[in-house]
């Protein structure tokens, strides 16, 4: 609940803020302050680790779904507005035989019991729009999942529009019910969604020609590392392939088994390793489980012998899952590539069973991430910034990402590395060629129950060839960590456009911390951090709708009050501020 519901906060400022400036929404400032109190209160030095008796426990997730009940309404009802206010009438529909206006008002409360954005359905009949928000200061490439209501897609053949014309093939990945009323769930690739903005499409009946990138599976049939496998090896091995990746899948070995850079045919695992191999793993019986880990006297591959399915096919994303159970749990880990990303993702629902004990130790759950590679080097995400760490596979904190890089085992003239990203876990072990991510731990004191039941846990894998790069890395995580938003509207008029960038961040190592009304009046409060030297000016493009030209700026503490020497200066929608290597800067606009 710590990451979520800072994540959700961030976004929900930003929602509450565009409300407030674009559609003229009041400005929830005292609910604000409310959530961010309690979700400050889980930084307690025993909730935030775990290390809590029960009852830490349920007082945390108490105050969390207080927060989410209450964050959900204020970005709901700002996001709702804003798509309101966007002019959509460059997405006009066409006739679609058999649509039903039981659609108006279907999936209300539809996926957004944790955290997410209900999936709510407007559109008239003959197509559904969406306008598709980002709340990252930069652009994105990324896949979006929606949900149409009570509309006759028939086959797979789905069209997205967007207001200028462009098109491009929606994919159907699920059709079902939900209390009364039947939906299909679309994937189609959002490219290049505005900085801290959005942008407004259709989905309706009809295919479009594909561009010729996409994203498939097929069986395995080339040979790894110059050898071919036999036939009864290959049957039961799938490969995810992208214009950038091959990612071949095994369930005998109970993960992926080769990754290939396809334009250089670069493989990034030895033979016979697991790359996302989830590891159940058993320390031997010590005092203070909640803080200490323990010797590790058994690993065991909690997939191995599984078995896979495929759950989805492209143009736009291809995925299997893996499906299996170990001791009393059960796993189902969902591995897919989306067109146009070298970005793998992993999916895991697991219903953790496992309880540790004075007499047998502590179990613990890892995704294991071994690599091709030599001489490692990890960096790690901290608070407004990174760190480098000896890489010696002992067990260190980190926020969204760790990276491993070194030089490739086959070549060492050529620089080779990973990012391991997550949406929820704070502990990771890197070592010169292998980065790992603890996913549970059943300690037993003080709490002797403190992970059992259903677990959902995101993470993924950017495997590269090239340095280390800070900066790709800050955005992927946060990416990762705050999805595009999809939000069903109707065709109609609006003051906004159909597509805006609000604002941008136009320097490298600069990223985006909050955006807020200040605390003690109406202005605007933007705080930046550096989080690579060295020292540099950072540039944000801001649109003249969110903050008019010569509305008056000046640099701020954390406690925005002014500072005797500000070097903040906004001219013609552009602010500057001077930030120091690895420092923060806050400015308050108007």
């Amino acid at each position: 609940p710590t990451r979520s519901g800072e994540c959700d906060l961030q976004d929900t400022e930003i929602a509450a803020l565009l409300g407030n400036r674009l559609c003229g929404r009041p400005y929830p400032q005292d609910k604000l302050f409310s959530c961010w109190r309690r979700s400050m209160f889980l930084q307690f030095h025993d909730i935030l680790p775990g290390s809590g008796v029960k009852e830490t426990i349920e007082h945390a997730m108490g105050g969390f779904q207080e927060n989410l009940a209450t964050t959900g309404m204020i970005r709901s009802q700002s996001l709702r507005a804003l798509a309101g206010s966007v002019d959509t009438t460059g997405l006009t529909p066409t006739p679609c035989p058999g649509a039903s206006d039981m659609g108006l008002g279907a999936g209300v409360g539809n996926d957004a019991w944790w955290s997410g954005m209900s999936t709510l359905g407007a559109g008239e009949c003959g197509g559904d729009p969406f306008v598709v928000f980002n709340t990252a200061p930069f652009a994105r490439d990324e896949l979006v999942r929606v949900k149409v209501w009570n509309r006759e897609l028939p086959g797979s053949a789905v069209t997205v529009r967007d207001s200028s014309g462009n098109t491009t093939p929606g994919q159907v990945l699920e059709r079902g019910h939900y209390w009364g009323h039947q939906f299909t769930v679309v994937a189609f690739m959002a490219m290049g969604v505005p900085a801290l903005g959005y942008r407004a499409y259709l989905i309706e009946p009809g295919s479009v020609s594909a561009p010729e990138s996409r994203v498939g599976v097929e069986p395995l049939g080339r040979p790894i590392y110059g050898l071919s496998y036999v036939d009864a090896q290959l049957t039961s091995r799938l490969v995810l392939s992208n214009e950038y990746l091959s990612v071949t899948v095994c369930p005998e070995s109970g993960g992926i088994v080769s990754v290939v850079d396809n334009e250089t045919g670069h493989e990034f695992v030895f033979p016979g390793q697991v790359l996302g191999a989830i590891e159940r793993e058993q320390e031997s019986p010590h005092g203070m489980t909640a803080w200490q880990l323990g010797p590790i006297v058994d690993r065991v591959n909690s997939l191995e012998g599984c078995v896979m399915r495929t759950v989805a096919e492209g143009p736009n994303v291809a995925a299997v899952a893996l499906q299996g159970k170990h001791n009393d749990s059960e796993y189902r880990l969902t591995i897919s590539l989306a067109a146009g990303s070298r970005q793998i993702e992993f999916d895991l629902d697991v219903n953790w069973l496992e309880r540790g004990d004075p007499a047998t130790g502590v179990p613990a759950l890892r995704a294991s991430f071994p690599l091709a590679v030599e001489d490692g080097e990890a960096n790690y995400e901290i608070a407004c910034g990174y760190i480098k760490r000896e890489a010696d596979g002992e067990e260190c904190p980190g926020l969204t990402w760790a990276d491993l890089c070194g030089v490739a085992s086959f070549d060492e003239d050529t620089p080779v590395g990973a990012t391991l990203l997550n949406d929820s876990k704070y502990g990771y072990q890197v070592s010169d060629s292998e980065l790992r991510l603890t996913l549970l731990r059943s300690s037993y004191d003080p709490d002797p129950l403190p992970e059992l039941g259903r677990h959902r846990i995101r993470f993924a894998i950017r495997p590269r060839l090239g340095a280390f790069c800070a900066n790709d890395c800050v955005r992927a995580g946060f990416g990762f960590n705050h999805p595009l938003i999809a939000v069903g509207t109707t065709v109609h008029g609006g003051v906004l456009p159909p597509e805006a960038s609000l604002l941008a961040v136009d320097s490298e190592s600069v990223m985006l911390s909050g955006l807020k009304k200040a605390e003690d009046s109406d202005a605007l409060i933007l705080r930046l951090y550096s989080f690579d030297g060295p020292d540099t000016t950072a540039r944000v493009l801001i649109s003249p709708s969110l903050v008019p030209e010569g509305t008056p700026v000046v640099e701020t503490d954390l406690l925005e009050q002014p500072l005797d020497r500000s070097t903040a200066r906004f001219s013609d929608g552009v602010l500057e501020v001077d930030i120091p290597a690895f420092g923060i800067a806050t400015v308050r606009i108007g």
